[in-house]
Order: structure tokens, then C-alpha cells, then sequence
């Protein structure tokens, strides 16, 4: 049962040692709305960032339990550092997008 733990325990390991949140996107009902995972604590907490006052958060729940290796917790950072990496390009990308439809667009 303890195996089912490890690879949220790596997760929350991993973004709370490299101080790092996810951002993504979810579906309520029909709208697409943005969101942030944080680690706090023992939880991982979703965040609409739309609404950060709403939310409640219980800071004594501890992270869970696992025996992580070394070599886990590597490929972990690796992942993390990747998916960093093709968000941050991803980003760039939609910004000279953005950017350049600017300037062709005549005011």
C-alpha cells in the first residue's frame, strides 16, 4: 500500500526541494480555467488563480512517507528541469507570436 504513495512523495518532494509550483490547465463544467500546483506542506494544493483567497489550507499535514532512491529522485529533477524548459520555449514562443502579429497588424 505504501508503493502507491511514491510517486506523489517524489513529486512533492521534488517540487518543494527545487521550489517550484506546476501550471496547468483543467475543466469545471464547461470552462477551461488556469491553474497552479503547489506543495504546502503534505498537500498538493490547486489554485484557479482567480480566487487564492477562497482556498484553505491545513499547513500541519505532513509530506507522505516513502523511501525515494537516489536514482528516483534524479530522474525526478531531470523531468522537472525538462518540463521547465519546454514551458519556459512554449511561453517565448506565444510571446514573438504575439509580438510580431503587433507589428504586422497596422493600427
Amino acid at each position: 500500500m505504501k508503493d502507491l504513495w511514491r510517486p506523489f512523495a517524489l513529486l512533492m518532494q521534488t517540487l518543494t526541494e527545487k521550489e517550484l509550483v506546476g501550471v496547468g490547465a483543467f475543466t469545471i463544467r464547461t470552462k477551461e480555467r488556469l491553474c497552479c500546483l503547489r506543495p504546502i506542506g503534505g498537500l498538493l494544493i490547486i489554485d484557479t488563480l482567480l480566487y487564492p483567497d477562497e482556498i484553505k489550507v491545513d499547513l500541519k499535514t505532513k509530506l507522505p512517507q516513502a523511501k525515494l532512491s537516489v536514482s528516483e529522485k534524479k530522474m525526478a529533477n531531470n523531468l522537472v528541469e525538462m518540463m521547465t524548459q519546454l514551458s519556459v520555449q512554449r511561453i517565448l514562443k506565444i510571446i514573438i507570436a504575439k509580438l510580431w502579429k503587433n507589428l504586422l497588424t497596422p493600427s
